[in-house]
């Protein structure tokens, strides 16, 4: 039997997600296109919400696509058209400009295609900011001093660092101010220290007797301080597509914080979990986010429950994109409410 020509670009990327395929029927969202053009700065979770009330339904709408070489990947201009085959919806795939089926051959270059996620959203919490423990803290090495009477110190400055030994192969380093302190609000436990991007410096002088090294700062987002913290630059995290899935292990942690200076949490915004890798969380894990119940006081006087608390309620969802041995960043792929710091997050059922 022919197979049919289908929008499996989208759902192979959520396609290993197969404790879902027995899961609620397919909600098609109120007022859904049936037929959809795609948009250059479109995002494959984006068109999702455009169709689906739980974007990660997606995965019951995949059909084997036989005829496109590259079924990862979708490219503005394309064409998805939404039918009912035996009952149950199903997107349909056509090349731009005409939503007749027949192969075809792609001209334009894969990095056109659409991302997942909006990838602009991420990419200042790749190298702009990390997450560090007490020992990396104490062990680093400290500007100690500024060369010179400036009174702003930047990108073309030097510095004096103290903690760098003459038997380092490095010779570039990033620049990190150390931040708020992230704790688990269950245990208490530390679980490292916010450790903001600074800049850059790279080594000009070593001392002959030692400590201090002469530095000469080469990039500077904001001022560098003493007391600043140095780190050898290493290779930035790389900026790419994400395959999102289910998390391998059971999850079940909390947002402890907000980056990018915002006080809202909402869509596309970026929030810090109180879960890492030593809990199993991957770049890719796919989470749901919960508002805890609130607790009431039981109307019934005679009772012996004097307070009831209420079921937990579904506020949206998130995918890990980058993660540290306690904590993980994550972003907000969809929220129905308004989110807010201790909100939980577990392991998505739809």
């Amino acid at each position: 039997m022919k197979k049919v020509l289908c929008i499996c670009s989208l759902i192979l990327s959520l396609g290993c997600l197969p404790q879902l395929a027995s899961a609620k029927e397919v909600r098609l969202k109120s007022g859904h296109p049936v037929h959809y053009t795609v948009q250059p700065g479109d995002t494959l979770w984006g068109i999702a919400g455009k169709f689906l009330d739980d974007p990660l339904q997606w995965e019951k709408l995949y059909t084997e696509n036989p005829q496109i070489s590259n079924p990862s990947k979708i490219y503005p201009g394309e064409i998805l058209e939404l039918r009912m085959v035996n009952g149950h919806p199903a997107l349909y795939l056509h090349g731009g400009g005409t939503v007749k089926l027949r192969p075809m051959i792609r001209s334009t270059p894969i990095d056109h295609a659409i991302p997942m996620i909006p990838l602009d959203k991420i990419k200042p919490f790749l190298d702009g900011t990390r997450v560090v423990n007490q020992h990396q803290l104490e062990d680093s090495p400290y500007i100690l001093a500024h060369q010179g009477e400036h009174v702003v110190t930047g990108a073309g400055d030097s510095i004096y660092v103290e903690g760098i030994k003459p038997s380092s192969h490095y010779t570039k380093f990033w620049i990190f101010r150390k931040g708020k302190p992230y704790v688990d609000p269950q245990t208490k436990e530390n679980l490292g220290y916010s450790a903001q991007h600074i800049g850059q410096a790279s080594i000009a002088d070593f001392n002959k007797r030692g400590d201090p090294v002469t530095m000469l700062i080469t990039e500077a987002r904001r001022e560098v301080l003493q007391g600043d913290r140095l780190m050898p630059r290493t290779a930035a995290v790389e900026l790419t597509d994400f395959q999102p899935k289910i998390p391998r292990r059971l999850i079940k942690g909390e947002i402890i914080a907000v980056l990018g200076g915002v006080t809202q949490i909402g869509q596309f915004n970026v929030v810090v979990l109180d879960r890492g890798e030593r809990n199993g969380l991957e770049v890719g894990d796919l989470l749901a986010i919960s508002q805890l119940g609130d607790t009431v006081k039981n109307p019934q006087i005679n009772s012996k429950q004097r307070t009831i608390k209420l079921p937990n309620v579904r506020a949206g969802e998130l995918m890990v994109f980058r993660t540290f041995d306690k904590v993980s960043y994550g972003l907000i792929l969809h929220a129905t409410k308004p989110l807010h710091i201790l909100d939980i997050v577990t392991n998505p059922q739809t």
